[in-house]
């Protein structure tokens, strides 16, 4: 006869009962018999045995989660709900200066406020669990974790609430003319509250700057500046962040731009026209009588010096560069002369301007033939190719002895892209190109009064400017790669219509994983550890080294393989899952050991 005891906390106990006289191949078949049940009672009371000690579902340790940093003191966050009842276990808590549990009713309450912004985003309250009337019952830790949740309590801040800084009127549109100004957030770092967005506040001088991308303080260029009417703007750039829980916060900061004069005007006189006067029988170094007296001077406050220059095609006349006065050099002998004067600054011969001068000869009694006529030889100039159809190029002035009619003024050639009307202004009619095959017109001007006909020929050459943006073969695309550190992932195709232009490339986003380099290389710079996510989107910036700058923006994401030690283990088994194949290997070990018993017995 076999008697299963009832067993304790500590082990299980089984009990043979007087065995009479036996033969010996019947004791071992007794003992087999009773290591049999014995492994059968141990098996059935392991199934139906709960320890006292453990939390339903989740053995020794439980959490509260998504508890905000903002709970009141006193207030219950959870329960302790462990299987013993309070006459059958004692529960001590070690020492926590946030939490107390009560012994009866087994609530956590916060008795500290809580502060997750100082790093503490878990709280662990330890307690020591032991069976009451049991001797020699060992204690149980049980662990409660507590996890915070991050509320949106502090605002952005400027490290100063005003900024001053220095851009010259001559800035291109685009340019990053600040990106100081950066702002901090006291809440916790990387729950979210902490993300911040900057823009430029509504305001008088608000449309000549823009933040391109919010999360970056980068303040560009919009429109033009001119230290000869705008000398100083003020804008206020504000800071916002993006809770997840609580109200978003803000805060500004002012940015005073301080506009620089630099030497963006050219040098202008105070007439277009002027007309001299001198006798034909003037010497070598007679002065010619200029009305206006003639005067440049430089537009810019920097007011620099300029020398003057003459193109007369007759050789007749000299210009004195400082004073500008005009001289005789050569004997007279017509009676009208028309020269080209130019003021040049001292310090930059690119900067210049020009005007007209007809210098009339007294004392010659010659008639002038009849009709019109031109006052130079050849009109030419340039234009930018950014100029807008309707711009009026040039002005053709023409001298007129006795008219036979009123003028008319007509372009010899076929050509489409520009046009003069009937008082001699030549204008654009269309848009040009200087990437296209035509940098340069050449055409005839024509004048006629309906009896008598004057011809020039009119230059105008065409300048370049940066009216093309980058182009990317792909501007948002995503590569599959592995996490080696120095390897280049991909590249960035671009190209920019304009000619000599190079491209440069720079990485806005997660710059201290990435890098990419001087020809659109994106490589990794991070050891494989650093890299803990299994995706990347990085953001480039395309820009071209014209003027204006122009840029355009490519999207990669970069992905990896999962960590391994981030995916779920092969034996990750959970919950009533563990005891269901622990009995079923019990049940298998008993079905191997019933198999033996049998073969032993029929043995014997």
């Amino acid at each position: 006869m076999f008697e299963v005891g009832k067993p304790s906390h500590a082990d299980f106990h089984c009990m043979i009962i007087n065995v009479g006289k036996t033969q010996p191949w019947d004791i071992y078949s007794m003992d087999v018999s009773v290591v049999i049940f014995g492994l059968l009672a141990s098996v059935f009371r392991t199934a139906d045995f709960t320890d006292p000690c453990s939390i339903p579902l989740t053995g020794y340790e439980s959490f509260i989660t998504d508890v905000p940093e903002d709970t009141l003191i006193g207030s219950v966050l959870g329960k302790l709900r462990v299987s013993g009842r309070p006459d059958e276990v004692d529960l001590i808590q070690q020492t926590n200066d946030y939490l107390l549990l009560d012994q009866v009713s087994r609530n956590i309450t916060l008795q500290k406020a809580l502060d997750t912004d100082q790093g503490t985003s878990t709280i662990i309250l330890r307690v020591e669990c032991s069976i009451k009337n049991e001797i020699d019952s060992p204690s149980i830790p049980l662990m409660v974790r507590v996890i915070l949740e991050d509320v949106n309590d502090n605002p952005p801040v400027f490290p100063r609430a005003n900024y001053v800084t220095n851009v010259t009127e001559d800035t291109a549109l685009g340019t990053i003319i600040f990106r100081d100004a950066i702002a901090t957030d006291a809440d916790q770092k990387g729950g979210g509250n902490d993300q911040i967005s900057y823009r430029i506040l509504p305001g008088s001088y608000s449309s000549y700057f823009d933040i391109e991308y919010p999360l970056y303080p980068d303040i560009k260029l919009r429109k033009p500046l001119d230290f000869e009417t705008l000398k100083q703007l003020t804008v206020d750039i504000e800071a916002q962040d993006n809770p997840v829980r609580g109200l978003s916060m803000n805060n500004s900061a002012t940015l005073t731009i301080i506009v620089m004069d630099t030497d963006d005007l050219i040098p202008t006189f105070t007439s277009q026209y002027y007309n001299g006067d001198v006798n034909i029988d003037a010497t070598r170094g007679t002065v010619v009588l200029v009305n206006p007296p003639l005067k440049a001077r430089d537009q810019d406050q920097l007011n620099t010096t300029v020398i003057y220059q003459i193109y007369d095609p007759s050789y007749h006349f000299l210009i004195n560069e400082t004073t500008g006065t005009i001289t005789v050099d050569s004997k007279l002998a017509g009676t009208t002369y028309s020269a080209l004067i130019k003021a040049t600054q001292i310090d930059n011969p690119l900067r210049y301007g020009v005007a007209l001068v007809q210098i009339k000869v007294a004392g010659l009694n010659i008639t002038l033939p009849n009709g019109p006529s031109f006052r130079q030889r050849l009109y030419e100039t340039t234009i930018a190719e950014s100029q807008p159809p309707g711009t009026t190029i040039m002005t053709v002035p023409v001298t007129v002895k006795n008219p036979a009619g009123d003028l008319s003024f007509n372009i010899l050639e076929n050509i489409s892209e520009f046009a003069v009307d009937q008082r001699g202004n030549i204008f654009l009619t269309r848009s040009l190109d200087y990437d296209a095959q035509d940098k340069e017109y050449r055409f005839t001007l024509e004048v006629s009064d309906g009896m008598h006909v004057a011809t020039t020929p009119i230059h105008i050459r065409i300048d370049n400017v940066n009216d093309n943006s980058p182009e990317l073969l792909n501007s948002e695309f995503t590569v599959n790669t592995q996490r080696v550190q120095g390897t280049i992932v991909t590249a960035i195709q671009g190209q920019d219509k304009d000619p000599n232009t190079h491209l440069q490339y720079q990485l806005r986003t997660h710059t201290s994983l990435f890098a990419v380099n001087s020809v659109g290389d994106i490589s990794i710079t991070a050891a494989p550890r650093e890299l803990k996510e299994e995706s990347y989107l990085l953001v480039v910036n395309v820009a071209d080294d014209g003027v204006p700058q122009r840029s355009t923006v490519a999207l990669v994401t970069i992905k990896f393989p999962r960590h391994l030690l981030m995916s779920r283990g092969l034996f990750a088994i959970e919950g009533t899952a563990l005891l269901a194949v622990i009995l079923g290997a019990v049940a298998a070990v008993l079905f191997v050991i019933v198999v033996i018993l049998f073969a032993y017995i029929i043995r014997w």
